[in-house]
């Protein structure tokens, strides 16, 4: 590489540099957006989950009824 091609190529690298370096800080920032974003409908989910397996095992197979009503 001649010395002009390097002058020529230096501002490039340090300009590609700079541009990956916002890159990924920008990719940190989105993840973390993302889990922040994501925790609450998550945690809203596994509720949901809990709520419904809760339900299914302990759901009577027939109505419930008073021991009076069963005599």
């Amino acid at each position: 590489m001649s010395e002009s091609e390097r002058d020529i190529a230096a501002p490039i690298s340090s300009e590609l540099e700079s541009r990956v370096d916002r890159a990924r800080e920008w990719l940190l920032l989105d993840g973390n957006r993302l889990v922040v974003g994501l925790l609450p409908l998550s945690i809203l989910f596994s509720y949901i989950l809990r709520t419904a397996t809760v339900t299914e095992r302990t759901a009577a197979a027939i109505p419930f009824t008073t021991p009076e009503q069963e005599q």
